[in-house]
């Protein structure tokens, strides 16, 4: 699929995937619905808080509903550890709304997390940024797709390693899992506070110090540190950055509300073993 404002990315085989620019503002209901017609998937979004936790995108919305189904777990099975570092008695089946659904139905919210992980043909997960790092995972054997938003608390909280133990207990070889990383803020453009570098290089990241004082978080080239030392094989990085690029929405650069982001599924328009081998964690008897 060709449009001027995604940028495709390869992750294997019966995985679409793309990177999108400023001609999707996925912060405003029009954006999403257009990116939603541009790539024909129906689009999960979460509300991200920069923690760690992953959801589970379980069904897409039919005729009936416009909610998606989600959980902690990549099944609906009681009797499976879960997928994140969610206590067990929060591991709870339940439904995530979107578009005009997010004000009309808030105790329905989508769910607070920062990764979106499927297994289920026709769901695009999107992940939104505006100088965070988008990153997308796919395991294209195993059928298991993931977006994960990396700002800067996640990234020294372990949203990279959370979302690659959460896919691999969905299935996913750990060693299997192929990932891209997407257009985000510079080193050069990143200067942080010293209680923020102080933690980043306490965890290992990449900080540049400067000779008056300053310090400035790489978290692009933690992230790709990040998914190496997860194990992950990088397949792609868009190393261009937001607060520089005309193309993209940057929050330091311009004070913007507006986003761009990552969206990763399987696409819809195949029906084989691989939709059997799954159907039955997805039961009626399995959901609210």
């Amino acid at each position: 699929m060709t449009h001027s404002g995604l940028i495709p990315v390869d992750l294997g085989v019966d995985i679409a995937a793309w990177f999108t620019t400023a001609q999707f503002d996925l912060a405003d209901e029009t954006g999403r619905a257009a990116l939603a017609e541009a790539t024909g998937l129906s689009l999960a979004f979460a509300s991200q808080v920069h923690g760690t936790d992953m959801a589970w995108v379980l069904s897409p919305p039919d005729n009936q509903t416009t909610a998606f189904v989600y959980a902690n777990r990549p099944s609906g099975d009681p009797n499976q550890p879960p997928a994140t570092s969610q206590p067990a008695a929060q591991a709870e089946t339940k439904h995530h709304w979107l578009g005009r659904a997010f004000h009309k139905h808030l105790d329905q919210a989508p769910p607070k997390c920062d990764a979106l992980g499927s297994q289920v043909r026709g769901i695009g997960l999107v992940m939104r940024t505006a100088d965070c790092v988008p990153v997308l995972l796919a395991d294209p054997e195993a059928g298991v797709v993931a977006a994960v938003h990396v700002g800067w608390r996640g990234l020294l909280a372990g949203v990279i390693q959370s979302a690659v133990a959460a896919m691999e207990a969905g299935g996913a070889g750990r060693h299997q899992i192929r990932a891209a990383i997407g257009p985000a803020i510079c080193v050069d453009c990143y200067e942080v506070g010293q209680d923020v570098a102080g933690q980043a290089l306490a965890g290992g990241h990449q900080v540049k110090q400067g000779p008056a004082g300053g310090a400035w978080l790489n978290m692009p080239g933690s992230t790709v540190s990040q998914l190496e030392q997860a194990g992950a094989r990088i397949i792609e990085w868009i190393d261009e950055c937001t607060a520089e690029s005309p193309r993209l929405y940057s929050w330091r650069a311009e004070r913007t509300l507006s986003r761009q982001g990552g969206v990763v599924g399987l696409p819809a328009d195949r029906s084989n073993e691989t939709d059997q081998r799954h159907a039955g964690q997805y039961a009626a008897n399995d959901l609210p």
